[in-house]
């Protein structure tokens, strides 16, 4: 293939790619995750069903459904879109400390899967717990009215970890 076809050729691939990534439908998504612990011990919980709202403002930032408030002591950092997906990680401070990382690729304009995998401690007393915990998590879209539901959910840890409200 000739040089100039091939920049031309992989400009529109680059064009074709990018736009399939703006067809992610803002609106109601069914939301499934399968959360298994590590640590403090090996558990795998059943599945959690949640609607939220993927929101045009989150497509744009950050191209997939994220929380618009993060959990009481964590940030999103080191967002990265691309195309079919983001990548970032989570960055805990404060009552639960530690780092994860979060990837999140959509299937098609109406399907997602993505990956939370966190690690760190928490201080439910004098003494810190190691945890280590990983959600798999689907996204279906089901319309384009959010009014059922306020925002999307922030991630959270899996339920035998979690910490009193402060």
């Amino acid at each position: 293939m000739h040089a100039k076809s091939s920049c031309i050729y992989l400009f529109l691939l680059a064009t074709v790619v990018a736009a399939a990534a703006q067809d992610r439908k803002p609106g109601l998504y069914e939301v499934t995750v399968v959360t298994t612990t590590v640590s403090p011990s090996a558990t795998t919980y059943p599945p959690r069903t949640m609607q939220t709202c993927l929101t045009p403002e989150m497509i744009e930032k950050y191209g997939a459904i994220v929380p618009e408030t993060p959990a009481r002591t964590c940030q999103l950092a080191n967002v990265v879109k691309k195309a079919g997906g983001m990548t970032a990680e989570l960055v805990c401070s404060g009552a639960i400390n530690g780092k994860g990382t979060m990837e999140v690729n959509w299937t098609d304009s109406e399907h997602t899967r993505a990956n939370l995998h966190f690690s760190g401690t928490i201080h439910p007393g004098q003494n810190d717990i190691k945890v280590e915990w990983n959600a798999a998590t689907t996204s279906t879209y089901k319309g384009p009215d959010c009014s059922a539901v306020k925002s999307a959910s922030p991630p959270q840890p899996p339920p035998s970890i979690m910490l009193p409200p402060e």
